[in-house]
């Protein structure tokens, strides 16, 4: 691909299908004009769609069935409530076991370094990339995800509790809180020492 053609080589990925099947076509094509600013727009576009917070509910017109049954809910977004509690968070227990431990809220997976089984890894969703940080963590809990999402199943095998879809877990729980998972029940406690503290 010509040198100019795009900005900087990570920026390949934002070329859409035909693009590349055109570019493979003819390796030497000097008719790029437009992928850069195309990349550009599309890069920008994936940083606003990433800051949007996704509705707790789907919208009526998609569902997700398995076979006559339709597990939308369940799969796609767990059992997140609005209801507010002061002392617990609750989504789709999706993993059993209880563990106690310091909350550790990240955003990416190169935050992970320092992951530890005491730490309760808390994140918006948990994708594949997150799948080795899961066998560090002494829990998971999530934001978005149901018992059939990708993190949920990695959980299950792993064997580590993780309560998935409770839907504000990255904006309720801090940094080093101490919280009580229950991963076969779907709550997160909010455990309070004697004095009161965290």
């Amino acid at each position: 691909m010509a040198e100019s053609a795009l900005p900087a080589a990570e920026d390949i990925s934002f070329l859409t299908g035909d693009e590349l099947r055109a570019w493979s076509a003819d390796p030497g094509r000097t008719d790029t004009s437009g992928w850069a600013a195309a990349t550009r727009r599309r890069a920008a576009e994936r940083e606003e769609q990433r800051s949007l917070t996704p509705p707790v509910t789907v919208p009526p017109d998609v569902r997700v069935r398995m076979g006559p049954w339709d597990i939308t809910a369940l799969a796609l977004f767990g059992q997140g409530t609005d209801a507010r509690s002061d002392t617990e968070l609750r989504g789709s227990g999706v993993s059993g076991g209880r563990v106690r431990g310091r909350v550790r809220l990240l955003r990416t997976v190169q935050e992970t370094r320092d992951v530890t089984a005491q730490d309760v890894l808390v994140i918006p969703h948990l994708t594949p990339a997150w799948s080795m940080v899961i066998a560090r963590a002494g829990a998971v809990v999530t934001d978005i995800g149901g018992s059939l999402s990708h993190g949920s199943i990695v959980a299950r095998e792993l064997g580590v509790p993780a309560v998935m879809g409770t839907g504000n877990a990255t904006k309720i729980l801090l940094e080093g809180q101490l919280v009580d998972v229950d991963g076969g029940r779907g709550v997160v406690a909010l455990t309070v020492r004697p004095d009161g503290g965290q």
